[in-house]
């Protein structure tokens, strides 16, 4: 897809991949398909490695990861080829940590027996009960952005 668009006095051209395999990318890269490209707004998962950094074409002076980290980036080969990286750290804390408490909460509730009992018209108020958070133990690796956020939202729940 490709769509030109207008801001200020600046005319450019996107192109969004929507489908093909990492190698099809290289071999496009290699092929003079994406000469023009200045900048890459990548958001899936894959790896942007030392590899895949030197088919991209000179033309590339910038990479901005929508996501948290630069772990899916070698940004050490996108320095010697003179490309910026960025991210995006915040954007994705909060409606991450809701999700994190939804399911840590569903789990221990046993959210499903009762939602899957309804689902079939079989609603027996027999099943067994989940378990209250209180009192427990929440262990959370890392208190980076989202770390943090689902912290402060399992507090009440001590």
């Amino acid at each position: 897809m490709q769509t030109t668009f207008l801001t200020g006095y600046a005319i450019g051209c996107v192109k969004q991949i929507t489908n093909g395999t990492r190698g099809q990318f290289l071999d496009d890269c290699g092929s003079g398909t994406y000469s023009n490209v200045v900048a890459i707004a990548r958001n899936f998962t894959g790896r942007f490695d030392s590899d895949l950094i030197a088919k991209l074409p000179s033309s590339v002076k910038f990479i901005c990861h929508n996501g948290a980290g630069y772990d899916q980036i070698d940004v050490k080969a996108c320095t010697e080829r003179g490309i910026l990286v960025s991210n995006t750290p915040f954007v994705v804390n909060d409606a991450t940590a809701d999700t994190a408490m939804l399911l840590l909460l569903a789990a221990l509730r046993r959210a499903w027996i009762p939602q899957s009992a309804v689902r079939n018209g079989l609603w027996d108020h027999t099943r067994p009960l989940g378990r209250d958070p209180k009192g427990l133990t929440l262990g959370i690796l890392g208190l980076g952005g989202i770390g943090s956020a689902v912290a402060k939202r399992a507090a009440p729940l001590a």
